[in-house]
């Protein structure tokens, strides 16, 4: 499946984004799912909201976890927007998406990366 089958109708923007050229996920023999990759892929979308981005991304979820490992992935793909700040645990394995652009939720995501590029250095 190609990145402009996973936008919504008529937003995929991937070609211009994506320097001329529209990505192919699911044809990837062992998919991991990652911060990074669903906030670009919904920007290319022309999403605009990160609560977006996380509908689109597990909207295609075979495209981005490997389902033999989707519950181990899943659990550290969860963990990983806890990490960097964008979900919020509200109670036992119950989250809430932060209220933020895909923009926002990028400023985030590189802090947090800088962050531990620093702490990995030292």
């Amino acid at each position: 499946m190609a990145h402009k089958d996973i936008c919504p109708e008529g937003t995929c923007r991937a070609e211009e984004s994506l320097g001329g050229k529209c990505v192919g996920f699911c044809e990837r023999a062992r998919p991991e799912p990652s911060v990074r990759e669903m906030l670009e892929v919904g920007e290319a979308c022309g999403l605009h909201l990160l609560t977006e981005a996380w509908g689109n991304y597990m909207n295609h979820y075979d495209c981005f976890f490997y389902i033999p490992d989707y519950a181990k992935q899943h659990a550290e793909f969860i963990a990983q927007l806890v990490r960097v700040g964008l979900l919020e645990r509200v109670a036992y394995k119950h989250y809430r998406i932060i209220d933020l652009t895909i923009p926002q939720a990028l400023t985030l995501l590189n802090d947090y990366e800088a962050r531990n590029d620093s702490n990995n250095s030292d």
